[in-house]
């Protein structure tokens, strides 16, 4: 009894000393909820403050909700990556990342090869703090027999059908050339 007594001990001890142990698991879901749901707020407080658009992905409800001047306009059956469940770490992953991003470039008709597309600043400087790799995350149209919101299938990206991004690219577009962001948040769930 007392053998056993210290070997649970010395294994708590040992537990107590790793911090990704430490904390019991359904905390660090907590914690990442918490930070996730503070995105969100912010994101729509900037869109309310700033009389802008902006987009806010649910990757578990597979949901693209499009946002002007902080009230919810539009929602889009959206496809991810083929490992959609965990967040981006590094090129070629299947993963779609998770973060606040702004869109950098707006790509027409002819510019790329999903019909068109918003490419996002992943990784930014967060991203890259962390050691995540990767480039040319996107959320664009289907272009192909992979219907948006059936199923994931992009290596990365948010694919959107050709119609919806249509009713948003003119929007979003003039809101780039004025030189004001438009952001987009990324988050595992609602």
């Amino acid at each position: 009894m007392i053998k056993r007594l210290l070997i649970t001990a010395g294994l708590l001890g040992i537990l107590s000393q790793t911090p990704a142990l430490s904390t019991p698991p359904h905390s660090l879901d907590a914690n990442l909820r918490d930070t996730q749901m503070s995105w969100i707020r912010k994101t729509i407080n900037y869109s309310r403050k700033d009389s802008s658009i902006v987009m806010i992905a649910y990757k578990k409800e597979h949901e693209l909700v499009y946002y002007e001047n902080g009230d919810s306009v539009d929602c889009f059956p959206i496809s991810l990556g083929w490992d959609s469940t965990r967040d981006k770490q590094k090129e070629g992953d299947g993963r779609t990342p998770e973060g606040n991003y702004r869109i950098i470039e707006v790509k027409d008709m002819g510019q790329t090869s999903f019909h068109r597309a918003f490419r996002i600043n992943y990784p930014n400087s967060k991203d890259r703090k962390q050691g995540k790799t990767g480039s040319l995350i996107e959320i664009h149209g289907r272009r192909g027999p992979n219907a948006a919101g059936t199923y994931d299938w992009t290596s990365g990206c948010i694919a959107i059908s050709d119609e919806d991004i249509d009713s948003i690219f003119n929007q979003i577009r003039n809101q780039d050339k004025s030189g004001k962001p438009v952001r987009v948040t990324i988050v595992k769930s609602r």
